[in-house]
């Protein structure tokens, strides 16, 4: 019986003791902290003056900020912001009685209302390639915006800007990407299986994988004609060169010219006769009575002629007469 009384007691006492080691500890570690709190509220209270500046260095707001003196983080002066900006600095300062602490600061974009827009692709020919509704914010916009929505292998032929607002309609022309290859070719020589030319060329303009001897001829070598055609896979010769015949153009022959004899020149008489001035005169003399004969057969009748040729008259009829008395008596 006292057995069970003594160790009743005995753990009635252990347990107050565990009580009261409980209770005691917090107060223990609870104490440095209290004394903390006292030291920080009994820290000296400082002026800093703390600028405020943009992205270009320009003073946006300068104000003086009470601080306790020590180090600080930047984040501490967001209530101190000036509207509209958002901090750009990071990391911690010092702060001391007087000091200056500057902050970068930028403003805040207000992002505008989205609105959808319908995005009609059309092709050179006006015909819809693709149509699709683009969330895009109310205002303009330029359309190299919209290359991340272009219908794939096509490129943008639009520019500019356009405006965009809640269920518009935007229409952008576009173009298929021309799809040249490369290959390699050699141009040989038909009589002499010699290559004369070659190199790296652009070929299949509508990047169908097929290329025609019609793309080449403008390489041919001068003084050459192409000999092979037809049309050749563009994978083919990518890095086998594709070898074309090709044969020297045969030159014309050259017509030998047929000198021509030097023409005889005329000789001049040295001395060229002089007609006689004798017979010049008589040549002149003739000439002279010829014309005065044909002025006399051309001119009109004077009246000396008209008068004598009256006085014929009487004498003509008058020997008429005698000759017609004697034909009478001889009969």
């Amino acid at each position: 019986m006292y057995r069970k009384k003594l160790l009743r007691a005995c753990l009635t006492g252990v347990m107050v003791v565990s009580i009261a080691t409980a209770n005691v500890a917090p107060v223990i570690a609870a104490e440095p902290t209290t004394e903390t709190q006292e030291q920080t509220e009994k820290a000296e209270k400082v002026r800093v003056q703390v600028n405020f500046v943009n992205e270009d260095g320009q003073a946006v707001l300068g104000k003086w900020v009470e601080l306790t003196e020590g180090t600080h983080n930047y984040s501490e002066l967001k209530e101190h912001l000036p509207e509209g900006y958002e901090m750009t600095s990071s990391g911690d300062f010092y702060a001391e009685e007087k000091g200056n602490v500057t902050v970068g600061v930028k403003k805040i974009v207000q992002e505008a209302e989205k609105v959808r827009v319908q995005v009609d692709f059309v092709n050179e020919d006006g015909q819809a390639v693709l149509g699709k509704w683009v969330e895009l914010t109310e205002g303009v916009h330029n359309y190299s915006e919209l290359k991340e929505h272009l219908p794939e292998g096509y490129e943008m032929t639009s520019s500019g800007d356009f405006y965009a607002k809640e269920k518009g309609n935007v229409t952008v022309g576009v173009k298929k990407i021309v799809k040249e290859s490369i290959v390699k070719i050699q141009f040989v020589d038909a009589d002499t299986d010699e290559v004369v030319a070659g190199g790296d060329y652009f070929v299949d303009a509508d990047g169908d994988g097929i290329f025609n001897h019609e793309e080449v001829l403008e390489w041919v070598p001068e003084g050459y004609e192409l000999q092979k055609f037809g049309d050749f896979q563009v994978s083919d010769y990518k890095e086998t060169p594709l070898q074309l015949t090709v044969k020297k153009i045969a030159e014309d022959p050259e017509i030998p010219l047929t000198p021509l004899e030097p023409s005889t020149p005329v000789e001049k008489p040295e001395n060229p006769e002089t007609p006689d001035k004798g017979d010049t005169n008589k040549e002149d003399s003739k000439k002279e009575e010829t014309k005065k004969e044909d002025k006399k057969k051309n001119s009109p009748k004077t009246g000396d002629e008209t008068n004598a040729a009256a006085a014929a008259l009487p004498v003509g009829a008058s020997l008429a007469a005698i000759l017609a008395v004697l034909v009478k008596k001889f009969r």
